[in-house]
């Protein structure tokens, strides 16, 4: 498969397309997704580093968000229909649309992760939308709502807006009610 392959640590070119990278094998409790589109976050550059909480060995496929279609699913994974998505004990079946997240592996056409990190893509949502959406989204809805504790009518100040975290803290932040100010150091 075609895949994007870090096999020494260093500077993001470090990073090589191949196009004869063997594809995952699925375990049990596992689902492979072939990805139609995969986010590029902060911590994908340092894991490629070796500058991360850890160390991720060489060879390895960087990329940790993900969205696609399930190709084809491990033994221990219930069908479609029998659990509730994102819920830990979902269910998926060939061709059900989905999106996850993972350490590793998403720079890649097919990509095998736990059933529990995938959640069925809503009707209406492309690809793109569903695999930027989690670490971002996820980590700035954190900030706001648990540690900030926005309420509506109050006022957000976002540094750092140029990124993918303060772009999503802009735009959940708008959804919240609050009055933004986006704030970035270059244009």
């Amino acid at each position: 498969m075609r895949a994007a392959v870090c096999r020494e640590h260093g500077p993001p070119d470090v990073v090589k397309v191949v196009d004869d990278h063997p594809d995952p094998e699925v375990g049990d409790g596992q689902v492979r997704v072939r990805v139609g589109a995969a986010a590029v976050n902060f911590p994908d550059v340092l894991l490629v580093a070796n500058e991360y909480q850890i160390e991720v060995p060489t060879p390895f496929v960087p990329g940790s968000e993900f969205a696609g279609t399930v190709e084809s699913v491990g033994p221990g994974v219930p069908s479609s229909g029998s659990g509730t998505a994102g819920s830990g004990t979902a269910g998926f079946a060939v061709g059900d649309r989905v999106f996850g997240s993972t350490l590793a592996g998403a720079f890649a056409e097919l990509v095998v992760v736990p059933a529990s990190s995938l959640t069925r893509i809503p009707d209406g949502v492309d690809d793109r939308v569903a695999a930027a959406f989690g670490v971002a989204h996820r980590t700035a809805y954190h900030v706001l709502r648990s540690v900030a504790r926005l309420q509506p009518g109050e006022e957000l100040v976002v540094l750092g807006a140029g990124g993918g975290v303060g772009l999503a803290a802009g735009q959940l932040g708008a959804l919240a009610g609050a009055a933004v100010t986006a704030v970035a150091s270059s244009a």
